[in-house]
């Protein structure tokens, strides 16, 4: 569960980040307009694309967390059009943009204010900002898999996790929120297949589905920043564990979960645009 929740997580959180969710003008109500051109957009550039593979911040996330995804229905898909528009379909959600060819193997897609290069080499294309990419193989539209939101939950349950995926548990009792969102607990520490991790109890009191979707630098261990990654669909009135886990790789020898500092966000789970309350919190 944890490395296809790991998956999910830093497929939505990167093809959002080089997109800049929320800043399309779409998302407003604005319909994104075409480039101005005397000529319609035609290259190689033109048709519909699945996403093969992806790095983030240099790490690769391998094909095989990406097909095990794509099993569940959860795809990611570009379609640049001859007019200049284009559309980054990530599980279901359309983040709508344009485009404009650059020359032969280059082009630049833009969403809102966010700009990211293109790239195609190999028969593959690739959108790329500073150690991250999405790169994607160009498929028949026929072959998409489509993802209906008409009378279902757009979102994606793991089914939680319980105090016994953690290996060198030590309990502990900390409440992190108590309102008419949710109420958060810390329950444990421990060892979540090698890496350090947290055990939080939340329990969903709105009457929708919420996600706690939270890939962050912004947690600290001791004084010290440190990324975690921690995410949980939670059906509305259901209580659920979640684990939050860091890098076992980032921490200095000896270093131990003490002191933890951290935001946790919680956002509607059909419209993750929607920030429904977040919570400071130390352990």
């Amino acid at each position: 569960m944890k490395r296809m929740s790991t998956a999910f997580v830093a497929m939505l959180a990167l093809c959002l980040a080089l997109v800049g969710c929320g800043s399309s003008a779409a998302s407003n109500g604005t319909p994104t307009q075409a480039p101005t051109t005397e000529t319609e957009q035609s290259s190689a550039f033109v048709g519909s694309w699945e996403l093969v593979s992806m790095t983030q911040e240099g790490e690769e996330t391998t094909q095989e967390d990406i097909e095990t995804l794509k099993e569940l229905g959860l795809c990611v898909y570009l379609d640049l059009n001859e007019d200049g528009t284009a559309t980054l379909d990530t599980f279901g959600e359309a983040l709508d943009g344009t485009w404009e060819e650059q020359g032969p193997d280059t082009a630049v897609m833009t969403t809102g204010d966010q700009t990211v290069d293109i790239t195609l080499a190999d028969g593959l294309l690739t959108l790329a900002q500073n150690k991250s990419s999405l790169t994607f193989k160009q498929i028949d539209p026929s072959e998409k898999i489509v993802t209906s939101n008409e009378g279902a939950s757009d979102a994606q349950y793991f089914g939680g996790d319980t105090i016994d995926a953690l290996d060198d548990v030590q309990s502990i009792d900390v409440a992190i929120a108590d309102d008419d969102v949710c109420t958060i607990k810390a329950v444990a520490t421990g060892a979540y297949v090698g890496d350090p991790a947290v055990m939080f109890e939340i329990t969903n009191k709105t009457d929708r589905d919420i996600t706690l979707n939270n890939t962050t630098d912004d947690w600290a261990i001791n004084g010290a920043a440190h990324s975690a990654t921690m995410y949980e669909t939670i059906r509305a009135s259901e209580t659920l564990g979640s684990i939050a886990w860091f890098n076992a790789d980032d921490l200095a020898e000896g270093e131990t979960l003490t002191n933890i500092t951290g935001t946790i966000f919680v956002y509607d789970a059909n419209d993750t645009s929607t920030e429904l309350a977040h919570y400071e919190f130390t352990l």
